[in-house]
C-alpha cells in the first residue's frame, strides 16, 4: 500500500505531495501446501518426488524427515521457490526403519505451511543386499614386482571374499577369504605382462553382504 500526504490552505490550494511511504499489508494466511506426488523405494534410497505449493508468495521450502528415535523432525533439504525443485533421492537411511517426511512451503512473511498437510510415512526397503565395495585400489612395487590391493573398510563385518581373474585363461574365482579386521592383502610373485582382474564382496554379521563388486584390473609390466 502506498502513502503520501498533502496540506490544503484555505482556497484548497494543494500542496507538493510528500514522500511516497510504502507498507506491505500484513499477510496473515500461509501458503497452500504442496503434495507429494512419486515415491520410490529401494535397498539403499528413498526417492521422492512432489508438486511445488501453487501460492504465488511462497519463498523456499523446507523438506524434513523424522525416525522414529528422532525428538524432533531435521531438515535434509533447503530450497528457494526460484529453483522450482521437485525431488530429492535420500541415501542416508538405515535399513528396517520408517521415515516421516513433510514438505513445508514458507512464504516471504515467514508463514509456513502446517507439516502434516504435505506429509508421507516411508520403510527403507531390506533385502540383506548392500551397495558394493569401491574401489579397489592398487599399489604396485615395480622394483619387488608385489601389488598392494585396498579398499575402504565396511563397519561391522564379518569377512571379505576376494575373487581374482588371471588372463587370458582362467575363470574369476574365489581367491581368498580375509577376516574383517584386513582392508588390505599383498599380491606377491606376479607375473610380467600379465592382467590380474578382482572383486570382492563383505560379509556381515547379521547376514546380510554386499553385492559383488565391479572388476578392477591392472597389468603387471613387464621386466625392463
Amino acid at each position: 500500500m502506498y502513502y503520501f500526504v498533502q496540506a490544503l490552505d484555505i482556497r484548497y490550494n494543494p500542496s507538493v505531495p510528500s514522500d511516497t511511504l510504502i507498507l506491505k499489508r500484513p499477510d496473515i494466511i500461509p501458503p497452500a501446501p504442496p503434495t507429494f506426488s512419486d515415491y520410490a523405494l529401494t535397498d539403499s534410497s528413498i526417492n521422492l518426488k512432489w508438486f511445488n505449493s501453487p501460492s504465488e508468495d511462497v519463498a523456499f521450502y523446507n523438506l524434513m524427515r523424522k525416525a522414529p528415535a528422532d525428538s524432533q523432525a531435521c531438515i535434509v533439504l533447503a530450497y528457494d521457490a526460484i529453483s522450482k525443485r521437485a525431488g530429492y533421492i535420500d541415501i542416508d537411511l538405515l535399513d528396517k526403519i520408517t521415515y516421516q517426511y513433510s514438505l513445508v512451503a514458507i512464504d516471504d512473511s515467514g508463514l509456513a505451511s502446517k507439516p502434516e498437510e504435505c506429509q508421507l510415512n516411508l520403510a527403507k526397503l531390506y533385502t540383506g543386499i548392500k551397495p558394493a565395495i569401491k574401489p579397489i585400489v592398487f599399489d604396485y612395487d615395480s622394483v619387488k614386482n608385489t601389488l598392494m590391493l585396498s579398499w575402504k573398510p565396511k563397519q561391522k563385518a564379518k569377512k571379505y571374499m576376494l575373487y581374482r581373474q588371471k588372463m587370458p585363461n582362467d575363470y574369476m574365482s574365489t581367491y581368498k577369504v580375509l577376516d574383517a579386521k584386513y582392508s588390505a592383502v599383498l599380491e606377491a610373485d606376479l607375473e610380467r605382462g600379465t592382467e590380474y582382474r578382482y572383486q570382492i564382496m563383505a560379509y556381515f554379521e547379521d547376514e546380510s553382504e554386499t553385492k559383488i563388486s565391479e572388476i578392477y584390473s591392472i597389468i603387471i609390466p613387464k621386466k625392463e
